[in-house]
């Protein structure tokens, strides 16, 4: 942006490891870089850890008490950086760590004379590499551990961390306080709007890059869990490998041949209406097992979720096809594509779409108001080549107006920003209106419409709520940050007028609301743009290893 000054020459992120304040307080749980955590002891040697309540800081810290036996290898604490799971492959249990610098803590204890505390890193090759602690004062201290200590082992597949206590002459006993457990990085600041994109880019490909399962080739829906695939996030994944392959982050015959493996498991999927299939008449269930592709839990099957999984194909299809093995791909996406029985899906006296159906309570749910997904189900469907439905599916839901900030706009119902611009991420609307025989709309001019509208709302939102100042919006479904479950902090109705309903918010804004906004300003002062330097410049702790968080609020 014109006249932008850039607050320093690096920036400074963290990535928690763990900071102690979720789970039980002692027992199985799991860290927050997705693995189990716990206590390891050898022979004679012995420790064991319990989670407090910080009665200063507030939330919780971890205590360690220990005995280090001599002629034992002592004993501590680690964090597995991934699940453990046979079918699971190694690459899936590890993380890359090339991006951080050192790995810090908050750290207090009492200890013997000459007892040292060791950090361990573990690749997944089995090589590990110890570097020293500061010694542990009995008030709360940072400490700090370079990573370039660790240079001998692959820091792109790091498996374990460890905390080791080695006997120190005669038998040693002691307590370790430990908290706030990150990883932390200064990499170069962008210097440029361009070198801001490609940094987002580069880091959200790195997102859909760890995600594929080695051995289906479906993408996991969280890094949390990643034995489980979205069919949406695996459409998204799809779509990303010609970007991929384009910008050379990826070679070519990798895409080609990650490309060919999902594709292979979703075609050969088992299609029926048993409630342990990948799904029914060509669509599949929202959530698959990425080990084995059949249907997680009591997922539904999905027409949204199975539509983004198509689009996401049929762009990767025709991406790759300039590349050796390509034109395979394009077949086995529009084989996939041609499989979709969308009349099943239709609830034929209304001529809308059910949102989903499952063998234990049939369809459910309807895409009778406007939404950007209830128009790309409509324009899949109605451009199937093998199971079309009649045009006028896309005149059946209801198109109603609203106005804010001197926008008027066919709404959506929560006025989410992303549930206008679903289609346009795979179909270019630009300069298009559609044919609706008494109000044909210009749907990427509505677009951005809601865009401003979401824009003004936060501004005018601004003096209650922090996050939505200095031209931050992004009212859209996100992680709200906290720290409760994943399931307590997701909200799919966050939204700004105009609306159905009176829009849900609670200064949360979604980065991601805004980057989806960028293409409907190119060629003039872009808000998106604006936005987006706003997050990176005010918000220090939302960058991380996939990029910007899902969720930021600074109130």
């Amino acid at each position: 942006m014109p006249g932008l000054v850039l607050i320093a020459a690096v920036l400074s992120f963290s990535e928690p490891v763990d900071n102690f304040d979720l789970g039980p307080p002692r027992g199985a749980r799991a860290c927050n870089f997705f693995g189990p955590m716990g206590a390891w002891s050898d022979g004679a040697s012995h420790a064991d850890w319990v989670l407090l309540p910080d009665p200063v800081a507030g939330g919780r810290f971890l205590r360690l008490t220990f005995q280090a036996a001599e002629g034992t290898a002592g004993c501590g604490l680690y964090f597995l950086l991934g699940p453990q799971d046979n079918d699971l492959s190694p690459t899936l249990g590890a993380r890359d760590l090339r991006h951080y610098s050192a790995l810090c803590l908050r750290l207090r204890g009492q200890v013997p004379e000459g007892q040292t505390a060791l950090l361990e890193l573990t690749d997944a090759d089995g090589r590990n590499v110890r570097a020293p602690l500061p010694r542990a004062a009995t008030s709360w201290a940072e400490a700090s551990v370079s990573l370039d200590a660790f240079a001998p082992i692959d820091l792109s597949r790091v498996t374990k961390i460890a905390l080791v206590l080695p006997p120190c002459g005669a038998a040693s006993q002691g307590r370790l306080d430990l908290d706030d457990l990150a990883l932390t990085c200064a990499e170069p600041e962008p210097i440029s709007d361009d070198a801001l994109l490609d940094l987002m880019e580069r880091r959200a490909w790195e997102f859909f890059r760890d995600g594929f399962h080695p051995v289906t080739g479906l993408v996991w829906d969280k890094a949390s869990t990643p034995h489980i695939s979205s069919i949406a996030a695996t459409g998204f994944g799809l779509a990303a490998l010609p970007v991929a392959a384009r910008r050379g982050w990826l070679l070519p015959e990798n895409a080609v041949s990650l490309a060919r493996r999902c594709l292979s498991t979703l075609i050969a999927a088992p299609q029926s209406e048993a409630h342990d299939a990948a799904g029914a008449h060509g669509f599949f269930y929202h959530f698959l097992d990425a080990r084995t592709g059949r249907r997680a839990g009591q997922c539904e099957v999905s027409s949204i979720d199975t539509a983004l999984l198509i689009a996401g194909a049929l762009t990767c299809g025709e991406g790759l096809a300039e590349f050796p093995g390509g034109a395979e791909i394009r077949d086995m996406a529009t084989s996939l594509a041609a499989a979709v029985e969308w009349p099943w899906m239709l609830d034929a006296s209304r001529k809308v779409f059910w949102m989903g159906w499952q063998p234990e309570r049939g369809f459910f749910g309807s895409w009778d108001y406007y939404t950007d997904e209830a128009l790309l189900i409509s324009l899949l469907a109605v451009g199937s080549p093998t199971h079309p439905v009649a045009p006028d599916v896309a005149w059946a839901w209801k198109r109603e107006r609203g106005s804010y900030g001197g926008q008027n706009l066919i709404q959506t119902y929560c006025g989410t920003i992303f549930s206008y611009l679903f289609c346009s991420l795979f179909v270019d609307l630009r300069g298009r209106t559609d044919r609706h025989p008494t109000h044909p709309v210009d749907w990427w001019a509505n677009a951005r419409a809601a865009a401003l509208a979401n824009l003004a709302f936060c501004r005018d939102q601004a003096q209650e709520f922090v996050t939505y100042r200095n031209g931050r919006f992004g009212l859209s479904a996100c992680l709200a940050p906290g720290e409760a479950t994943w399931q307590e902090r997701y909200d799919g109705d966050y939204g700004a007028p105009p609306a159905a309903v009176s829009p849900h918010h609670d200064g949360t804004l979604a980065p991601y609301g805004a980057a989806m906004c960028l293409p409907l300003f190119v060629g003039e002062e872009n808000p998106a743009l604006t936005a987006l330097w706003s997050f990176w410049r005010d918000c220090r702790r939302l960058w991380g290893m996939y990029g910007f968080h899902d969720g930021c609020n600074l109130s």
